[in-house]
């Protein structure tokens, strides 16, 4: 089986094995942290504590695991307009722990309501804090988003890939409105997580964890307020102009080039 999963990759047997070890290392590690989490939630009585010392342990036992590491440009922009939308490129299933080392305390994520009624990947999501939409709303799709609007309002911020799926090149696919909307109804920023390379540490289906040390970009925060539904995809355009520009890459839609750009926000507040 190692064999055959060598044969697909640049890799000797050994490093096969070992990334194929690493990764599952590195996936495992979830369930001692939420013990962990469930612990100190308990000493604590907090519900918060349990969200946070189970993301960050697994996060920090993950990159230890995988040997994956980060260097971070512009760091000072994940703290200056919190709650706010936190938007990443989806190149590889790394950025999970990435993003979670990155932004440490009061995030969540968003998934399908469906799954919160699986076994044990449904509990430990509720656990961590994800925020559960009904995508099949038929009355009206910006009112299945209320939960994560009123998450914000509550003070936490979201992390959202809005291409919705892991690119298999590392080209910047089309973006979704799902994030876009959250952060126009709750009137909070969005702040633009470029990953340049975290693909070559664990590509898309491989289930191989390279070690080596991924580039991120964090961008000034894009305000959203006065936005309007009229002028969405215009907005959604000029953001993802601003990851294109970042990562060096032409629009493979080949649409032309926003003229107007994405302005960052002024409010400086320090964590």
């Amino acid at each position: 089986m190692i064999k055959a999963w060598a044969d697909r990759s640049d890799l000797t047997l050994f490093e096969t094995a070992t990334g194929i070890g690493r990764y599952w290392l590195a996936y495992g590690a979830a369930v001692p942290a939420a013990i962990a989490g469930l612990a100190a939630g308990a000493a604590a009585g907090s519900r918060r504590t349990v969200v946070h010392v189970t993301s960050n342990l697994w996060a920090e036992l993950a990159s230890g695991f995988t040997g994956i590491d980060m260097k971070v440009d512009g760091e000072e922009h994940l703290w200056s307009h919190r709650p706010c939308v936190f938007m990443f490129n989806h190149q590889s299933a790394c950025e999970a722990f990435l993003c979670a080392r990155l932004l440490r305390r009061d995030v969540f994520a968003i998934a399908k309501k469906e799954v919160r009624d699986k076994p044990v990947i449904g509990p430990v999501m509720d656990l961590l804090g994800i925020v559960f939409i009904d995508r099949e709303n038929r009355m009206s799709a910006i009112a299945a988003l209320r939960p994560a609007v009123q998450a914000i309002r509550g003070g936490r911020s979201m992390v959202i890939a809005p291409e919705g799926t892991r690119s298999r090149d590392g080209r910047l696919g089309s973006f979704k409105k799902g994030g876009f909307h959250v952060a126009m109804q709750a009137g909070v920023p969005i702040v633009p997580i470029v990953f340049h390379d975290s693909i070559q540490r664990l590509r898309p289906g491989s289930g191989i964890a390279r070690p080596g040390v991924v580039r991120i970009s964090v961008l000034p925060p894009v305000p959203t307020k006065g936005w309007k539904p009229v002028d969405l995809e215009r907005r959604m355009d000029d953001v993802r102009q601003l990851f294109l520009q970042t990562l060096g890459q032409k629009d493979s839609r080949g649409k032309p080039r926003s003229r107007r750009r994405a302005r960052p926000a002024r409010k400086v507040t320090e964590p």
